[in-house]
């Protein structure tokens, strides 16, 4: 649903987008760490409203395994909900670019890495079970890595480095009320990296808000005008963060 963009401006992690907190001073030069694997990218199901408050057909904050199976019911007819999967498929795509083009990083072909026999073994536990995050195509249930794994998975696919990236989306009521007033969205991002020993080396966690904003009237809003507000919060978070890793 998302158009593609083939150019990625660098100013564009300056518009709105909000670095907000850091595991370690350490100056990294992600560079210096290619070969990159993804290994995953997710994000919630939908765009509740970051106030959290919610009316009777907003299907609660997503978070829940009820909510969620009542999302797919209520909200199969919801943009919001129908582009859960389009956000973090493009997400995965401008991540991938944006480390090649920006940081001069190689990024391992994905196929090679969600084939790999320690890839396909991450992500077992049984809590996978209760996870109720949605992934970019092809990518398992996990949150973090351990460092054996780690250090496995990047001999087995020639990376010295893995990517994590974990969103959080949200409408948010920029101006007024509900009954008249103006929506924008809401992205948050905590990107992780593992350098060649298996090691947590970046652990960052980003806002970006959007400056662009839909009419609400009398609780109704463009749905489909809302999702459209995402693709550049998508860009900002991850430009910011690589370009924090360019030295």
């Amino acid at each position: 649903m998302y158009m593609k963009k083939a150019l990625f401006v660098l100013m564009s992690a300056l518009s709105g987008a909000l670095f907000i907190g850091c595991s370690s001073t350490k100056v990294i030069n992600i560079a210096d760490l290619s070969p990159v694997a993804i290994v995953n990218v997710a994000a919630n199901q939908t765009l509740p409203y970051y106030s959290d408050e919610t009316r009777e057909d907003e299907y609660g904050d997503d978070e829940g395994v009820l909510t969620v199976t009542v999302n797919k019911f209520l909200a199969k007819e919801n943009p919001e909900f129908l582009t859960r999967l389009d956000r973090v498929d493009y997400a995965d795509e401008v991540l991938a670019k944006t480390l090649v083009e920006i940081a001069g990083c190689e990024v391992v072909d994905k196929d090679k890495v969600i084939d790999s026999d320690t890839y396909k073994s991450l992500g077992n536990s049984p809590l996978a079970l209760l996870d109720t995050r949605c992934r970019a195509i092809d990518y398992k249930v996990f949150y973090d890595i351990n460092g054996k794994k780690a250090r496995l998975l990047e001999k087995e696919v020639g990376a010295k480095s893995l990517v994590l990236l974990e969103f959080k989306f949200n409408k948010m009521l920029m101006k007024g009320s509900k009954l008249s007033g103006k929506l924008g969205g809401r992205a948050e991002m905590t990107a992780k990296v593992y350098d060649d020993k298996g090691k947590l080396i970046i652990n960052k966690d980003y806002l970006s808000t959007s400056f662009d904003t839909i009419e609400i009237s009398k609780l109704n809003y463009d749905r489909d005008a809302l999702v459209e507000l995402f693709p550049p919060l998508i860009e900002n978070l991850i430009n910011q963060f690589v370009l924090d890793c360019v030295n």
